[in-house]
């Protein structure tokens, strides 16, 4: 997904200049970056969610960025329509990736929570599935990282939530999602 536009330098200099999708939509003013900050999920079977509701009009391309942890294994998944329980969630300002634009960003209820807050996601369909690797022996804590190039282009008016589930024991991660929405 990549375009690509013919440039003059000089004058008889023309070079060919390759953009991602995402590049150009940056370029555009239209993709924000949420991030969860770091959090404690503190036992086996808990989790860090990052929640929002996808605006009802244009489209919006979710793009997981990353996810960095120390602890013990985690499984990660994107669920599409849940039932999002947002109890002692907080919400996230997302920031617009072209700093020359001052847009507001239309995705506004990003929450982020812990299982141990009260933030409970059940149900949906679970898009993808991945696992970020860790072990915990004592003092040793390896760490362990995650992030794709992949994009997903989302329905209108749904809820989504990334889960970050621990699979064996305390973890400490944040997470980063990077959202695109071009408008009608």
């Amino acid at each position: 997904m990549g375009g690509s536009e013919v440039l003059k330098i000089q004058e008889d200099l023309y070079v060919t200049v390759m953009a991602t999708y995402k590049e150009i939509e940056i370029l555009r003013g239209e993709t924000w970056r949420f991030s969860s900050a770091y959090r404690t999920v503190t036992a086996t079977n808990g989790y860090l969610t990052m929640s929002f509701t996808t605006p009802a009009t244009g489209q919006v391309t979710y793009n997981f960025a990353a996810i960095s942890k120390t602890g013990n294994e985690a499984i990660v998944n994107l669920i599409e329509a849940g039932t999002y329980v947002d109890t002692g969630s907080t919400l996230l300002t997302g920031y617009n990736f072209n700093r020359n634009i001052a847009t507001s960003c239309p995705i506004i209820d990003m929450k982020v929570g812990l299982l141990t807050g009260g933030t409970t996601i059940a149900s949906g369909t679970s898009l993808s599935e991945d696992m970020v690797p860790g072990t915990s022996q004592g003092n040793l804590r390896a760490g362990g990282t995650a992030s794709s190039g992949s994009l997903v282009f989302l329905k209108p008016a749904t809820r989504y939530t990334l889960k970050i589930l621990s699979v064996s024991g305390a973890m400490t991660v944040t997470a980063n999602i990077d959202l695109i929405w071009e408008d009608d």
